[in-house]
């Protein structure tokens, strides 16, 4: 609930415009937590197009941060599946403390060599 709250407040201006687009990205954000980590095929059909969600990424946005770094662990939306960029994606996303993405990142490190947490924490100091 607190997450859906911070998700609202930080939306007011959109969710005036568009109230079912917030209420499809909630639910898109919170489908981790009921599907399972990186075991599930996320809809990302309710983020918008690609091109969309990578823009939003790019600017700061949690949620399409989250979005896009699983495109990239899963091989959605005609992505590429690319582990150091779900790794890297996750890392922006946690680091505003959006849960799904905290406990993402936990599994997809997990599966990463110590090389690719290396290069990949490379990126993250690269900015």
């Amino acid at each position: 609930a607190a997450l859906a709250l911070r998700f609202l407040n930080s939306r007011k201006e959109q969710l005036e415009e568009q109230p079912e687009l917030i209420v499809r990205n909630m639910i898109t954000a919170q489908w981790p937590n009921f599907a399972g980590l990186l075991n599930f095929n996320l809809s990302m059909e309710a983020m918008g197009p690609i091109s969309l969600v990578r823009e939003r990424a790019m600017a700061g946005d949690a949620l399409n941060q989250f979005g896009l770094a699983m495109c990239y662990a899963k091989g959605l939306r005609r992505v590429e599946p690319d582990v150091m960029q779900a790794f890297y994606w996750l890392s922006k996303s946690s680091s505003q403390n959006f849960p799904p993405a905290i406990q993402a990142r936990e599994a997809i490190q997990q599966q990463m060599s110590p090389a690719q947490i290396r290069e990949a924490s490379l990126l993250l100091l690269g900015e």
